[in-house]
C-alpha cells in the first residue's frame, strides 16, 4: 500500500497511531466573519437620522385640544421625518396634567422618541423652571438628552438675553459646541408685530462656537393663513451642520422642541389679535 497522506493528517502516520490525526497547522483558529458588521446604532431611527442632513418636525394636532373650548392643554406629539416625508421618529410627551394646565409652556416633562419599529431611541428630560431668567438666572430653561436612554448625549441650555433668544448646545462632557440664535427682535416685539410676521418663516441660526460661523438653521415654517388659524400645530425644519455626530443631531432636535414650547405654544393673546 502506498503512503497516501490524507488532508489534515500527518504524513507517514496512521490514523489510529499515537501522534496521528489532525495536523495542527491545518486547524482553523479564527472563525469566518459574517457578511455584515455589527450595527453601529441601537435603532433604525438613529441610523436614518445619521444619514440625513435635514429633518422636518410636525406637531400632531391634539383631538382633546381641538374639541375642548375650556383651554385644555394636552400632551404634545411630534412626527420627525426626512426631507422626503419618511418617518424617522414619533416624539411623545409625558407630563402631569396639573403642570400642563397651570404651568403651560414652562411645564416639566419627559419625552420619548421611538422609531417606526416602535423601539425607544431617544429620551429627553426637561425640569420645571421659571420664565424670568433675568431675576433667577440659575433657573433658566434646559433639557437633557439621552441617546439611547441611560447614555448621555448632550444638553440644551438657555442663555440670558434681553432681545435675542439664545440657546447653547453642549456635548456629553459639558463643552459648548453650538449656539442657537433667534431673530433679534423676537423677544421684545414679536407679539406686537405678529400680524406681519405670520406670513413668513422664523429662522433660528445654528452657529459653531469655534469658528463663529453659521453652520445650520432651525426654521419655524409658515403653514399658510388657514392652517395657522384653524390649528395650533407647528411645523419646523432643521438643517444640520455638516459632518456632526448623531448625538448632536438629537440634541438639536431637542432644542427645536424647547423653542416650540417657549415661543410658539398657543397664546391667549392670539385670539385677541384676531378680534381686532
Amino acid at each position: 500500500m502506498s503512503d497516501h497522506v490524507i488532508p489534515g493528517q500527518v504524513g507517514g502516520e496512521g490514523v489510529g497511531e499515537v501522534g496521528g490525526g489532525v495536523n495542527p497547522t491545518d486547524v482553523v483558529v479564527d472563525q469566518p466573519k459574517g457578511g455584515k458588521d455589527s450595527p453601529k446604532y441601537s435603532s433604525v431611527g438613529l441610523e436614518e437620522l445619521a444619514k440625513t442632513d435635514r429633518v422636518l418636525v410636525q406637531q400632531l394636532a391634539e383631538y382633546s385640544e381641538s374639541t375642548c373650548t375650556c383651554g385644555y392643554e394636552g400632551e404634545n406629539q411630534f412626527e420627525v421625518t426626512d426631507r422626503f416625508g419618511h418617518q424617522i421618529f414619533l416624539a411623545e410627551e409625558d407630563s402631569a396634567c396639573c403642570f400642563r394646565q397651570c404651568c403651560e409652556s414652562l411645564r416639566g416633562f419627559e419625552m420619548t422618541l421611538t422609531d417606526r419599529q416602535g423601539k425607544p431611541s431617544v429620551k429627553i428630560s426637561r425640569p420645571l423652571r421659571c420664565d424670568n431668567c433675568c431675576v433667577c438666572p440659575c433657573f433658566t430653561q434646559e433639557m437633557t438628552v439621552e441617546c439611547p436612554a441611560g447614555n448621555l448625549a448632550g444638553r440644551v441650555e438657555q442663555s440670558i438675553s434681553l432681545f435675542t433668544p439664545t440657546y447653547v448646545i453642549k456635548d456629553r462632557h459639558g463643552e459648548e459646541k453650538f449656539v442657537i440664535e433667534g431673530p433679534t427682535s423676537f423677544c421684545s416685539c414679536f407679539k406686537s408685530c405678529c400680524k406681519c410676521c405670520r406670513g413668513r418663516d422664523v429662522v433660528f441660526r445654528i452657529v459653531e462656537i469655534s469658528s463663529e460661523r453659521q453652520v445650520g438653521s432651525i426654521s419655524k415654517k409658515w403653514n399658510g393663513v388657514l392652517k395657522d388659524v384653524l390649528t395650533t400645530a407647528d411645523r419646523f425644519s432643521i438643517d444640520f451642520p455638516p459632518d456632526i455626530d448623531v448625538e448632536f443631531k438629537v440634541t438639536l432636535l431637542a432644542a427645536t422642541f424647547l423653542i416650540d414650547y417657549l415661543h410658539f405654544e398657543a397664546d391667549p393673546n392670539d385670539s385677541d389679535d384676531e378680534d381686532e
